[in-house]
Formats: structure tokens, sequence, C-alpha cells
């Protein structure tokens, strides 16, 4: 609210509502996942945030395809690896991460279009809030989000 009230123009921005339903799955997955092994919990939290956030993101955005799964290991392994980057370049000895770096960028990528339906999305929204309140609804939310993404990932191939 203080971010609206300051900068009114960022209620047209759809990074900052992004943002903000990052910031609100994340304070949900600590309600409900807070009390796991956290090596466990720190893989499954990449995973659970990619696929909670998809139904969203895909309601805007259509274009997917398989390879954004790739997101999820390099999300847990980018911590490890930026720095060993920019330790390769300071010594001059990148190219052996560089040639990793080519390979997958000149990988050919199929991609294609899924649109997130309003009704869908208008009742993930809802099940997303009362969440907050109701263990049931963030159950009936992960059923939502598990079928959204099987239905994102299998359109490819239909």
């Amino acid at each position: 609210m203080i971010v609206i009230a300051l900068f009114p123009q960022y209620i047209f921005n759809i990074g900052f509502w992004f943002s903000i339903f990052a910031v609100f799955y994340i304070y949900l997955f600590i309600q409900y996942f807070k009390n796991g092994n956290k090596i466990l919990l720190y893989i499954f939290f990449n995973i659970w945030m990619f696929l909670i956030f998809n139904p969203i993101v895909h309601f805007f955005f259509a274009q997917t395809a398989i390879e954004q799964f790739y997101s999820i290991p390099i999300t847990i392994f980018f911590t490890i690896f930026y720095p060993l980057e920019i330790v390769a370049h300071i010594f001059n000895i990148s190219s052996y991460f560089d040639d990793y770096l080519k390979i997958f960028l000149e990988n050919k990528i199929y991609v294609y279009e899924v649109f997130t339906p309003l009704y869908f999305f208008i009742l993930y929204i809802l099940f997303s809030f009362f969440s907050i309140w109701s263990k049931k609804s963030f159950f009936i939310l992960n059923i939502l989000m598990i079928g959204f993404n099987f239905y994102l990932y299998i359109s490819g191939y239909i």
C-alpha cells in the first residue's frame, strides 16, 4: 500500500503485480511447509514456486515450452554458478563455463501458446486467497496448480 501511495503508476505495472503475487505465494509456502526438512524444502520451494505461478503468468503471457522446466535446477544452481563465473572471468578461465552456456543457448526450443482461461484465473485467485485461512482451500489450490501445469505442458504435444 505504501508503494502504491508513493508511486500510483505502479498499479498498472504487471511486474509490480507479479512481485505482489510472488511474495504472497512465498508467505503461503512458509505458512504450510515451515516444519519440513530444510534441504528438501529448499529444492521443493523452487519447484512449487515455478508451478504455482504458471496459471497467473499464462493469463498474461501464453508462450511456453517444456524447456521452461530448466529454470528450476538453474535457479537452484545459480547461487553456485554465478560466483564461479565471476571468478572465472577475473582469472580469464571463463571459457570452460562458456562452452556449456553456448550448448544450452544453441538448443532449438519448441514454443507454443496456452492462455489461462478467465474462469480458471478467477477461481485460482480466489482459492489462493482462501488458502490464507483454510488448509482445504490450500489443498484445492495445489490440485488446481497440478491440473493446470499438466494441461499446460501436455498441450504442446496434443
